[in-house]
């Protein structure tokens, strides 16, 4: 059995059980909208392959990363400095969220000032709003960890000068 052979037979077995066929010739069939040579229509594009890259990058540091009160300073500390290319993975992981949320809203200003929210597009206007508020939510959380975090680093260090300072 040469690679064709092997290559359309994994197809075949792929196809019986998912139906792929049918979803290649829907795909086929839908048509692009008149607007894709425009900047405006790959901003929801981007948008989904940074969120990706949140995805991927997010699932790399949770290998390190303990979220404890005592041990996540420690933690991602331990990322940066130890485990090789962790700086560059959490690095990765900050600006594609800051790149991400930018090209959210600049893609919902996009739908919104184009009108492509009419019927019958509206759930999916819908859907995409609540989206950008749960994306909002999680960048919030975000902001409020990284204080949390600098936070009880200070609160360490001013209680460790105190107690050295008690102690003479």
């Amino acid at each position: 059995m040469n690679a064709k052979q092997k290559t359309e037979a994994l197809t075949a077995w792929l196809d019986e059980r998912l139906s792929i066929s049918t979803l290649a010739g829907m795909v086929s069939k839908k048509e692009v909208p008149l607007h894709r040579h425009s900047i405006w229509y790959y901003f929801g594009g981007m948008t989904l392959f940074l969120f990706t890259v949140q995805v991927v990058t997010g699932i790399l540091l949770l290998l390190y990363y303990r979220p404890s009160a005592e041990n996540a300073f420690e933690s991602v500390q331990f990322i940066v400095t130890e485990v090789k290319f962790g700086w560059l993975i959490r690095s990765i992981h900050s600006w594609s969220a800051n790149l991400m949320i930018a090209t959210l809203f600049i893609h919902m200003f996009s739908v919104f000032f184009l009108r492509a929210y009419y019927p019958p597009r509206e759930i999916t206007w819908i859907s995409g709003v609540l989206l950008l508020f749960l994306v909002i939510c999680f960048g919030f959380l975000r902001y409020e960890g990284r204080h949390r975090d600098r936070r009880r680093c200070s609160n360490r260090r001013s209680t460790d000068a105190s107690v050295s300072a008690w102690r003479g």
